[in-house]
């Protein structure tokens, strides 16, 4: 993955955006004393595209209220990405406190919003586990990545493999 130009980013976001500690991570800090890190992992879920999973995680488990700026910042971060990168984006929903589907929904909105919506395709999946929680999972791509139609056809067919019955 390149790196991302955190000038760029921070000419577009609320919020002043820093570079993290490890590779592949920025950071940045609400009015509400929430400490945000975005993190960009190598995924191998999808095969035939270089791909990445977003990892937005509230570092000091503040509670934040409704914040259009945290998430003005994360899009301004994505868009970076995809500026600089022609890869696939999975966001997998952490289930550690069963707030996945409050967390799904609340992404998809922010993308529902996003002004260059159009120049992206974004699906979203559920799939339950051997324990019956739902998992989600958003796969987001440029419309114009060579590999969309692969990408898309993957993610589909991995979705409907997870989501049969043993």
């Amino acid at each position: 993955m390149k790196r991302l130009d955190v000038d760029r980013i921070n000419n577009n976001a609320p919020y002043r955006v820093f570079e993290g500690e490890t590779i592949n991570s920025y950071c940045f800090y609400t009015n509400y004393g929430v400490d945000y890190s975005i993190d960009f992992v190598n995924d191998d879920l999808i095969e035939c595209d270089e791909s990445y999973q977003l990892i937005i995680a509230n570092l000091n488990h503040k509670k934040s209220p409704r914040d259009n700026d945290v998430k003005d910042t994360i899009l301004a971060i994505i868009e970076e990405f995809f500026t600089v990168n022609i890869a696939t984006m999975l966001y997998i929903c952490e289930t550690g406190d069963n707030k996945q589907s409050m967390r799904n929904r609340l992404f998809e909105y922010w993308f529902s919003g996003y002004k260059y919506k159009h120049l992206y395709t974004l699906m979203s999946s559920a799939v339950k586990d051997e324990e019956g929680m739902m998992n989600y999972a958003t796969l987001i791509i440029r419309n114009d990545n060579p590999n969309m139609v692969k990408v898309i056809t993957e993610f589909t067919n991995s979705v409907n493999l997870l989501n049969q019955k043993p």
